[in-house]
């Protein structure tokens, strides 16, 4: 962390409610710097200047540990988590509940009910869409459309109304435009549980759950958040503005408080949702004992890839995967858990991996 970036990160500090006086988080940052160089990296990114933080050394988890945590993946396996039709098809011919595509294209060509089609320009693109529609194939009022290779932070993700299709068709262009240069899936927009609704009705409110896989074959569960959206956005991704807040993993009940990415995002940190004003602190994660149950199924049919972050949504009858995540940020992950110096799983992880 350059020195001289630190005034601005004091007085973004500052702004956030329960932070320490200006004195304090100075001194304290530059005792680390020069004492614990490992606290002193994650003081500002992980809210240590918060006097809400009993024990900084709680917090463990610098960028060089997460890169060897990462490294205990076999990357020949990589492929079945980063590309969405070999994750769809792995996990669903092993019972595991997974979003559907109703169709996925590569750049001209595109694939729906086994047949190939070849789409030059965005006239046939917008035919192509419409097509979907009439053969029932998009059943609600909206659709997603996402790149199915190597996608993170929400880039590459698209929300089309039916009702834009029929109006002006610039945003059918711009999305064409996207499409045309690379490969995506095309899916209905999940409905979920009512109970997250309460949350934020504008976005699909996942649950994450890292999983860990040890040396025995046997699956536990790092960490579980839920992420939102801090606005009317469909996107719940934290580095397009949303927000996280921590869960005990054994009972999917909220803790107090959401945060923001503070090192690329606002810096925010809420007890309520800015949106609806429902409260973190209690709230009951429906069906949470099925989705942890679920995501611990999905490691299982992946040991090789022992360190795996999973984005589940909630539906109404129950949860569903929406994919795997290769390298999981655990950054986010030591946040919602309040620190991972005494988690017993981060603990097994560090000993399998020489740390």
């Amino acid at each position: 962390m350059k020195l001289l970036s630190i005034p601005k990160k004091i007085i973004k500090a500052r702004k956030i409610s329960k932070s320490k006086p200006t004195w304090q988080i100075l001194y304290e940052f530059l005792l680390f710097k020069i004492t614990r160089p490992a606290i002193a990296e994650q003081y500002f990114s992980k809210y240590l200047f918060r006097k809400t933080i009993a024990d900084c050394s709680d917090y463990v988890l610098t960028h060089k540990i997460i890169k060897k945590c990462w490294d205990s993946n076999n990357l020949n396996y990589k492929s079945i988590l980063f590309n969405k039709n070999f994750s769809e098809l792995f996990f669903t011919q092993r019972n595991v509940p997974f979003v559907q595509s109703m169709a996925w294209s590569q750049n001209s060509l595109f694939f729906k009910r086994d047949k190939l089609i070849q789409i030059n320009d965005a006239k046939q693109f917008h035919n192509f869409l419409f097509s979907l529609k009439d053969e029932g194939l998009w059943k609600g009022d909206s659709l997603i459309i996402k790149k199915k290779d190597d996608s993170w932070g929400g880039k590459g993700i698209f929300k089309l109304f039916y009702s834009e299709l029929q109006g002006d068709n610039g945003k059918v262009r711009d999305i064409f435009d996207q499409v045309i240069q690379s490969g995506f899936v095309y899916q209905n927009t999940l409905k979920q549980h009512a109970d997250l609704q309460k949350i934020n009705p504008h976005s699909i409110n996942t649950v994450r759950i890292d999983t860990f896989t040890n040396r025995k074959g046997v699956t536990k569960l790092l960490n579980a958040f839920l992420r939102t959206g801090a606005d009317d956005s469909f996107l719940d991704n934290i580095s397009k503005g949303g927000m996280f807040v921590g869960m005990n993993t054994d009972t999917g009940v909220l803790f107090r408080e959401a945060f923001t990415d503070f090192d690329h995002g606002t810096g925010k940190v809420y007890a309520h949702h800015p949106f609806t004003g429902t409260a973190f602190d209690g709230f009951v994660i429906p069906f949470y004992a099925e989705a942890r149950q679920m995501a611990i199924k999905a490691a299982q049919c992946l040991p090789q890839v022992r360190l795996i972050a999973w984005d589940v949504a909630i539906q109404p009858e129950g949860p569903i995967l929406i994919e795997g995540n290769f390298w999981p940020g655990l950054h986010f992950s030591e946040i919602a858990q309040k620190g991972f110096r005494d988690h017993l799983v981060f603990e097994e992880l560090m000993q399998e991996i020489n740390l």
